[in-house]
């Protein structure tokens, strides 16, 4: 009997590791056809002479491409985490320094208002984590929001000065209120995502970032509509 319990559990790990491969292709297929679809488009133009501006066309084509490049980074760091081969890289950094670093990379994020406490203090982390988490929940809010004007940035550091937070908040979208229970999770798309393409990776990236810099990430609503992804970093991560 205790050897049947054995094999029923392995076919169940097999068949749900089966299951995971065959979602993460079909995200993978869906998500790069949209990208090579476009850069399709746009040679094609250029080939047949059309007179759509040619800076407007290259532009296309380096978004196109930077979707893919993005696509395949964000593949490659949650297989890094799966086998448990990403090693922390820490560095001293500040942390209103970094916030405007990552939005000098969105050019939607022109009309994003970011609100930044006095006073912030330095922080020893691993930079380039730290700039995805906050990349992927800047990506999220631009992609789901009624509005780009109403994302907001908060920095701010704790009451004892010994944590920062990072805040990103805006107006829910056509799609309404997402499942809270389950934002976080590997592959979830909700019902919320309304059409917009998307992994289904960005946010389960930002929960693991947040705990292996020995912090949490939390999501909240809030007055007016609004829906807010705040994440708590030490200044130093508990564990290396």
């Amino acid at each position: 009997m205790l050897g049947l319990g054995v094999a029923e559990r392995e076919m169940a790990w097999q068949s749900n590791r089966l299951q995971e491969q065959a979602q993460f292709m079909s995200m993978l297929t869906h998500e790069l056809k949209n990208p090579l679809a476009s850069i399709r488009l746009t040679v094609d133009t250029l080939d047949a002479g059309g007179h759509e501006a040619l800076a407007v066309r290259h532009q296309r084509i380096g978004r196109a491409v930077q979707d893919i490049d993005a696509l395949v980074d964000r593949c490659v760091l949650v297989d890094s985490i799966e086998q448990g081969r990403v090693q922390l890289m820490v560095v001293d950094l500040d942390p209103e320094q970094l916030v405007q670093d990552v939005l000098a990379k969105f050019p939607t994020a022109q009309p994003v208002e970011l609100m930044l406490a006095d006073d912030l203090p330095m922080m020893d982390t691993d930079e380039r984590l730290l700039e995805t988490a906050l990349s992927n929940l800047l990506e999220n809010a631009l992609k789901y929001t009624s509005d780009p004007s109403s994302v907001h940035v908060k920095v701010s550091s704790s009451d004892d000065a010994q944590s920062v937070y990072f805040e990103v908040s805006n107006l829910l979208g056509p799609g309404g209120v997402p499942d809270l229970d389950q934002l976080f999770d590997k592959y979830h798309r909700g019902k919320h995502t309304n059409g917009h393409r998307g992994t289904g990776l960005g946010l389960f990236v930002v929960r693991w970032v947040a705990e292996r810099l020995g912090g949490e990430v939390q999501v909240k609503l809030m007055a007016a509509q609004r829906i807010a992804f705040q994440l708590c970093l030490p200044l130093t991560p508990h564990r290396l």
